[in-house]
Order: structure tokens, then C-alpha cells, then sequence
């Protein structure tokens, strides 16, 4: 080829790559990684919903839902909408804004932003009585607050293996008693939850892993507890009463991980103690003895079961390998799991799962198109910096350089005019 006509298809590419513009995929929402938490924090503005991440177990095994999916309540992605509590008879448990100094309420001006009472509430409405989504929020579990027997739904709760995690009824003097859906007493900023789920008030709840504070030395409960977007909730329930002297809240140091298919994927596991500073325990997370799990499982995007699993190290940290992009969930599952020796609450977190890296993938999005063309003008352009790796995906024609010529090659390609690239992925 002479110098002319180089001269020519560069010029030409240069065209070609200026007639499309880059349209970049959408970060996916995380949750909050341990290292963000705080146990104070509370964000006092008005927000008519927030995205918060919950996942709700017994005896350390994540419990299902009684929606149509039967959703396993493991790191679900929920949206929570603020809503009166006046239909649920529960107005006095209203959040207004506090004093920094103790956390009193310095007026009653009513702050528009869900708490985690509000969280309860459209769990029990969607996951337990089946309550639609669009109508979460409105009234429906004020008929049952304290009144309606968890047994007039159900007479077990399941756990994510579909197994009986615990029964909504219970033997006292011989007569069978039955827990209610829900029954809250106690006063403002002092709330408690007598039962909850058809279980009893034997249960604990952390936000972003920590024991939620009100002020030093003071826990927050479900009505003072305010959410921000991508807070984590995790609320465990056991029937050992003992659970809080030496039980554990864990989770991963990160909460959603992102790896490529086919590579070793590699985390650790952490806790935070259920025993108080004042009794002895912490207010720090420490990376735990991996002998306290019996194993670690994977649930698929639709938080259904995948059958595989993989074991933790000595030290806490594991290990895992995913064959097949996609998203995926893991979950620690305590060694007593399942008996009432159980005292753990599980750790869990999101796995998203890429493609292997591809020659001319450039946005890693797993397929090649007119999207990774237009990326690559602009690396040429200067107007978008890249990693070695991407540059590595992007010089299509390997010739050591990432310029017009390549995203050329690119458009040609994502058009169907060429079958393979010239070049080959660098090691």
C-alpha cells in the first residue's frame, strides 16, 4: 500500500469515526461496603424513597418469601417508599429531626424519608401476605398489626433451602398458641418488636453491618432508624436466646464484587459483635475464623439456588471461581445453621460476572459494536483515558497504538464488512 493511499483510509476512519457518538452503559447500584459504615449518620432530608438492600434470616439461613416468586430474602435490591403510619395505627412512631448532641427530637416537624420501621412494614406486606408491589405502602398489614395470627397465612415459615426454618405457632400449658404477623409496643425512639414475621421478638437488625446508633452507647430502633440510598439491612432471627453474648453479624469486605469468568475470584469475611462494647465485645469489624462457616453457597440472579458452593480458609478469606458471566449472589452459612445453636447472622453479597476479555470489547459489555468503536475514537481523540488493559482491547490491528485507524477497523466490524480483526489480544 503506498503512502497516499494510508493517507486516504486514516483520513477516511477519522470520518467514519466522528459520524457515531459513544453511549456508555450505567454503572449498577452498590451497596455500602463495611469500610463506609457508620452506626450514627442518619440523613434527616426529605426523600420520597429510597434503594436499600435487605436480607432477613433464621437461625442463620436466609428465609423465603410468601410472594409469587417465593424470593429468597437474600441481598434483595428493594425500593422503599415513604408512606403515613396512620393506617397502621403506628403514627406515634413518626421520625422528626434530632439533636445531635443525644439524638431527642428537637420538634415535630415530620421528616419525609423512610426508616427501617418502614422497611418492616413493606417486607411483611410484599414477602409475607403477598401484597403487590404497587400496592406496598398503603395500608394493607394495619389490619393485621397486632391482631391477625401469623397462622392465618401460614403455619411455617421456609428457609432459602425449602426447608421449615421455624412454625408461626407455639405450645404454651399445653395449648397451642400462634405469634402475630406483627406486634410493636413500647413507646418513640423506643420501639419494640414483640413479634415479628411469625416469629418472636428473639432478633436483631444491623444497618451497613453495624449496630445502628442514636447517640454513644444508645441503639436506634426500627422508627428512629433513617435510610439513605444503598444502605444495607440485615435482620436475623434465632432461637437460641443466648445469640447475643457471642453471636456475630457478618458480612464480605465488600458488598458487591465484580470478576471475570473464568478467574479466581478472592474476598474475606468479616464480623461485628452482637455482644456490647460495655460487655465485652467490639465496635470494630475483624476478619473471622473461617471454621465458623460451614460453607459458602451461590444463588442465581433470581436468588433461586445454583447448586454449587466452595469452603472458606482457615483464615476467613475464600475463594470462588464463576464459569458463566451473569449476577450472582453468595452466602455464608453458619456450621449451626438451622439449630438453635445458630448464632450468626449471614454474610452475603452480589457477584456481577464479565465476560472473559474479548479483542475489540472495549466497554466489556460482551458483545463488539458500534458502542466499542465510538469508545475507541475518543481514546484516540484524547478525550477519553484508558487503562493498559482497555488500550490492550482496543488496538485491534496490533500495531502498538490506539488510534482512528482502529476504531475504523471497529465500525467496519460492528457493520458485518469484516469477520475477524486483523491483529490479536495481547498476553
Amino acid at each position: 500500500m503506498n503512502k497516499k493511499s494510508k493517507i486516504f483510509k486514516r483520513i477516511s476512519a477519522c470520518f467514519l469515526a466522528l459520524a457515531l457518538l459513544l453511549m456508555l452503559p450505567v454503572q449498577p447500584v452498590l451497596a455500602k461496603d463495611p469500610a463506609d459504615a457508620t452506626p450514627y449518620g442518619y440523613e434527616e432530608t426529605d426523600k420520597e424513597s429510597v434503594h436499600v438492600i435487605v436480607t432477613v434470616s433464621s437461625d442463620g439461613i436466609p428465609i423465603k418469601g410468601y410472594d409469587d416468586d417465593e424470593t429468597t430474602l437474600a441481598h434483595v435490591d428493594i425500593d422503599i417508599p415513604w408512606f403515613s403510619l396512620a393506617p397502621y395505627g403506628l403514627e406515634q412512631f413518626d421520625r422528626y429531626h434530632a439533636n445531635p448532641e443525644d439524638g431527642t427530637y428537637k420538634d415535630q416537624e415530620l421528616i419525609h424519608r423512610p426508616t427501617a420501621l418502614h422497611l418492616y412494614i413493606y417486607l411483611l406486606e410484599r414477602y409475607f401476605m403477598g401484597v403487590p408491589e404497587s400496592e406496598c405502602g398503603k395500608g394493607a398489614a394495619g389490619l393485621v398489626i397486632g391482631e391477625t395470627d401469623a397462622t392465618d397465612y401460614y403455619d411455617s415459615v421456609l428457609d432459602m433451602y425449602g426447608k421449615k426454618a421455624y412454625d408461626t405457632s407455639y405450645k404454651s400449658n399445653k395449648t397451642t398458641k400462634s405469634y402475630k404477623i406483627l406486634n410493636i409496643t413500647g413507646s418513640p425512639t423506643s420501639l419494640y418488636m414483640k413479634e415479628f414475621w411469625g416469629h418472636d421478638e428473639n432478633l436483631m437488625y444491623y444497618r451497613n453491618h453495624m449496630y445502628p446508633y442514636m447517640r454513644e452507647g444508645w441503639g436506634s430502633t426500627a422508627d428512629y432508624v433513617l435510610l439513605s440510598d444503598n444502605d444495607t439491612i440485615d435482620l436475623a432471627m434465632f432461637s437460641n436466646w443466648s445469640f447475643w453474648t457471642y453471636g456475630e453479624f457478618m458480612s464480605f469486605e465488600h458488598d458487591t464484587y465484580t470478576c471475570t469468568a473464568g478467574e479466581k475470584l478472592t474476598g474475606k469475611t468479616l464480623k461485628y459483635a452482637t455482644k456490647a462494647v460495655s460487655d465485652g465485645g467490639t465496635d470494630s469489624f475483624e476478619v473471622i475464623d473461617g471454621s465458623k462457616l460451614k460453607e459458602y453457597v451461590v444463588l442465581d440472579e433470581n436468588h433461586n439456588l445454583t447448586g454449587k458452593t466452595f469452603a472458606s480458609n482457615s483464615d476467613g478469606t475464600w475463594n470462588v471461581t464463576f464459569d458463566e458471566p451473569g449476577t450472582y449472589y453468595i452466602v455464608g452459612v453458619d456450621k449451626n445453621a438451622g439449630t438453635d445453636d445458630a448464632a450468626i447472622a449471614p454474610p452475603n453479597a452480589k457477584v456481577v460476572v464479565k465476560q472473559a476479555a474479548a479483542l475489540g470489547d472495549v466497554n466489556q459489555d460482551g458483545s463488539i459494536d458500534q458502542k466499542d468503536a465510538s469508545m475507541v475514537r475518543e481514546i484516540a481523540n484524547g478525550t477519553q483515558t484508558a487503562g493498559e488493559e482497555i488500550l490492550k482491547l482496543a488496538d485491534v490491528n496490533s500495531d502498538g497504538q490506539v488510534d482512528v485507524l482502529d476504531a475504523a477497523i471497529l465500525y467496519g466490524y460492528a457493520a458485518g464488512k469484516l469477520k475477524e480483526f486483523p491483529g490479536k489480544l495481547a498476553e
